[in-house]
């Protein structure tokens, strides 16, 4: 159950006179203590305990207890409770006050279990994994940690979701129906979000099928960034890339049809329209130079200037 102490951290706000807040960190740990390495890091932050026994019960407390900026996580996943982790991060990224906290995990390897994507359809990762040797740089570590939390309360994120999909196409159905439940965090995205629906589907699809040749051992990696101006949308396959100029068995703008005989002559599906449909459907799309990364915006104002992501 959660139990917050009345003590309120005592030192380095953040830029008080443009925020005014200063760090709350809290350490989720089904019963142990915060670590000695922790603390002494912390010095003279202060670090108070949740009880993970439900995430519910936390999360009601903390709207009616604490201010919605200003908190950094520290989950504790070093018994390898990854399933417990995973239960928090899934909590904490779908609630509106909680989704763009900055959120580590704390692993004695420094470093969280591998991705199981033949069982699991998709994991969500933290901003960092710290452990017993990661501290020596604390600050740095908490330097670092702080700036995202700054800039996070500086744009009013509403969502900061980055994950590990699988390579099958039930995962896809399960992830996107997940992601698509965070975006009721975003106001202003309620009339854009079948766009997004089959922009995630298309894209997803592209990656699964295209990028990662339908290997299962390989993930998608997708991020999903929302503020009071724009939405970005990046997704991130494991193969080589393509060429953008010579794409002959896709739809064209000035030809949609004619990659249809291309790809009968291929032995592909039907098919081949993605990118285009995906093109018409967002404000913007873009591919990094080695065509792996695909990038998505939508805005909330057609005039809207895109945010620097």
């Amino acid at each position: 159950m959660w139990s917050p102490e009345k003590s309120e951290p005592e030192s380095l706000c953040l830029d008080s006179g443009e925020i005014g807040i200063c760090p709350q960190w809290l350490w989720f740990s089904e019963s142990k203590t915060v670590p000695e390495r922790m603390v002494a890091a912390l010095s003279p932050r202060v670090c108070q305990h949740v009880s993970v026994a439900n995430p519910t019960d936390f999360l009601l407390a903390n709207r009616q207890t604490f201010n919605p900026g200003g908190q950094i996580f520290v989950l504790d996943g070093s018994e390898g409770r990854q399933d417990l982790v995973q239960l928090w991060l899934r909590h904490l990224r779908r609630d509106a006050r909680t989704s763009a906290t900055p959120i580590l995990v704390w692993s004695h390897a420094g470093k969280l279990p591998d991705f199981d994507s033949h069982t699991d359809f998709f994991w969500l990762q933290p901003d960092g994994v710290i452990g017993r040797s990661g501290w020596r740089g604390s600050d740095q570590w908490i330097d670092r940690i702080e700036s995202i939390l700054k800039l996070r309360l500086k744009r009013q994120f509403h969502i900061d979701v980055h994950l590990d999909m699988s390579s099958r196409p039930e995962a896809l159905e399960r992830t996107s129906a997940w992601i698509l439940h965070c975006v009721r965090l975003v106001p202003w995205m309620t009339t854009k979000t079948g766009r997004l629906r089959q922009a995630v589907f298309e894209l997803g699809q592209n990656a699964i099928e295209w990028g990662n040749n339908g290997d299962t051992s390989k993930t998608v990696h997708i991020r999903l960034r929302a503020d009071d101006r724009s939405l970005h949308l990046t997704v991130t396959d494991q193969g080589v890339g393509f060429d953008r100029n010579d794409l002959p068995h896709a739809a064209q703008e000035e030809d949609p049809i004619r990659h249809l005989e291309i790809r009968e002559q291929l032995g592909l599906r039907d098919g081949g329209f993605g990118i285009l449909v995906t093109r018409g459907l967002v404000d913007k799309l873009a591919y990094n130079a080695a065509g792996n990364t695909v990038l998505v915006t939508l805005r909330h104002h057609a005039n809207d200037r895109c945010s620097t992501f």
